[in-house]
Order: C-alpha cells, then structure tokens, then sequence
C-alpha cells in the first residue's frame, strides 16, 4: 500500500518505507533492547537501498556501531580539514594532451592513514555529510584549477555531485558564488551526474541542470551505460559529456558485446553532438581502440593515476599524461 502514490493537494507523492524486526523473548529482552535492535535492523534496510526489510542479528549491531563511529570521525574531519583531493588527468586521445582533471576526495584520517572514497562516501552519503563534504570539494576544486591558470592554459575542472547536493535549495546560487570568487569561467567547471541520481528524480534534475547550464557550467553523465541508458530521457537533459564506464572499457579489445555497447554509446553521443569520455583506460590497446573509434576523450591508469595538486601542476607543465603505462593494479574507488 504505501507504494501506491498518494495525491495531496492536487500532487502526487510516492511514500517508501523500511522496516527492521527484532525478536522479542519474554523474560530475556526487555522492550528498551527490542525497540533499540529492531531500529539497529531497520537502518540496514535502508542501507540495502531503502524500501526493504532487515531482521536484527548480533553482528548487523556490532557494524551499526562501527558506522556510528565513522559517522562521528567523518563529521570532525569534514569540520576540521581532514579531507584532501587527488587530481585525475582527462587526456585528447588525439594529441595527448591534459585537458582537464578530476577532482576525487580522500580522507587523511589521524591514525588509519589516506582512506579512500569507497571506505567513507557511502556513510556521508547516509548521513546528509555527503553536502557540506561536496561543498568543500567544489569549492577546493575550483581554487586549484584556478591556481592552474597560466596564459594560454585553461585546464576545465570536474566535480562529482550527489543527488542530495543536486536537489538542494541554493545550490545553483553556490555554484556561481565559488566561480566568481575563485575567478573561474563557468565554462571550465563539468559537473558530473549518473544516471541512477538524474532518475530519481529527472524533473527535479532537468531543472537544476537546465539552469547551472545557463550560467555557463558543463554537465556529465558520470557512469554511463550502467543505468537506464536511454535517448528518450537523454534528450530531455541539458547535458554535454558522456562517461562511458569501467565496465565496457575493460573489455573492448577482448568482448565483442562490451566492443558492440561502446560503439553504440559513441554512436548515440556523435549523433546529439555531445562529448565522450572514457573511464578507466589502463591499456594502449584500450586507448587506440578508443582514438581510432572516435571517442575522444579519456582517463585511467594508462597515464599518471590522481595525485596531488603539486603532481597535478606538474603533470600540466609537462604538456601531456607522461608517465603512460604505468598501470596501477588497485582499481579507482568511488568518487565524490
């Protein structure tokens, strides 16, 4: 029943629901542990992608508490300036040339050392920090590429956003506030999507999309090919970059079904006129498989993997990815 939209004032409102159940042994559990247990089962259930039912087991309570903790550290770090970025190369596959890079977060935790995003994105993203965290990195982000800057060198900046920072009211006036106050061109800022957040809800989106694009900024479809890859809701979308995931650049000089989904991925952005890029490129048979089908654009541990922002100006300098080849084995985790 309550899948069922519910119309309140002439709007239709969709309601989820998740539910946790604990056991409750007379004599043995008190209702105080029942009620405690069976909320610990029902914030697993939301974890599991909301709209889902978990029952209570001694373990699912050990790991509550462990994110709990998380919670709590993640908070003083996103306070207290515990968190840098690496800078990922994007490369022209044509001339080799650094065109921009990517921003990814990381968290240089007091005692468990450089965390990467996979360890603690998930909990911000759960917790709502997932905002003032993604404030912080458009924000750093837009400074560095700004301290890039030199005559004749413009490098664009891309930034991962949440679906909750992307719904968030005043978020297109915080995008105009960090370009203006860290002199970029909105030009050179891509802010990337995926899929599953334009989905969740595309009305919402297209709105904020459609008017961050008229202040100038780029938008990308970060992921693509993994979710409901279609035109029809593609054409509905301001949108200028394509990111072909991991999964079929993995697989292009081996699979002929990863080959065939790429090839229709580059043929549907030739035919809108939208830009390509490829995510996770490790090997020269991958990138010249890539240049000779046209794609354009990619990035992955064929050439320098993200690094630091002296790294990343040094990378710049040199007028090209040098260091191609050096393929790092531990894959790229998620991305804010």
């Amino acid at each position: 029943m309550l899948a069922e939209p519910v119309l309140v004032d002439g709007t239709s409102w969709v309601v989820r629901a998740s539910i946790g159940m604990a056991e409750a042994i007379t004599g043995l559990t008190t209702g105080e542990e029942a009620l405690r247990n069976a909320d610990v089962a029902m914030c697993v259930a939301k974890e599991r992608g909301k709209s889902r039912i978990a029952t209570y087991d001694a373990a699912l309570h050990a790991a509550s508490l462990d994110r709990m903790a998380l919670r709590a550290e993640l908070a003083t770090a996103v306070r207290e300036g515990q968190l840098v970025l690496h800078y990922q190369p994007t490369v022209d596959l044509v001339t080799g040339e650094v065109s921009g890079f990517e921003a990814l977060v990381r968290w240089q935790h007091p005692t468990r050392g450089l965390l990467p995003p996979l360890e603690f994105v998930p909990v911000a993203e759960q917790s709502g920090l997932v905002v003032p965290m993604g404030s912080w990195v458009l924000r750093e982000s837009c400074a560095a590429a700004a301290s890039m800057q030199a005559p004749g060198v413009t490098p664009a900046m891309s930034v991962n956003v949440s679906p909750q920072q992307l719904v968030r009211s005043g978020f297109v006036d915080e995008v105009r506030e960090v370009l203006q106050s860290t002199g970029r061109a909105p030009d050179r800022l891509v802010l990337e999507v995926t899929e599953t957040a334009l989905l969740d809800d595309l009305a919402a989106a297209t709105t904020t999309l459609t008017t961050l694009r008229r202040v100038g900024v780029r938008i990308a479809i970060d992921d693509f090919g993994t979710g409901y890859s279609s035109l029809s809701y593609l054409s509905q979308l301001p949108v200028d970059i394509l990111e072909v995931d991991k999964s079929f650049i993995d697989k292009v000089t081996t699979e002929e079904h990863a080959r065939s989904a790429t090839l229709a991925i580059l043929d549907m952005s030739h035919t809108m006129r939208l830009q390509t890029v490829a995510e996770g490129v490790e090997t020269a048979e991958q990138a010249q498989w890539l240049t000779e089908m046209k794609c354009g654009r990619a990035q992955g541990f064929l050439w320098p993997r993200p690094v630091p922002l002296a790294e990343a100006r040094a990378v710049l300098a040199g007028g090209g990815a040098s260091g191609a080849g050096a393929v790092d084995e531990d894959p790229e985790p998620l991305a804010v």
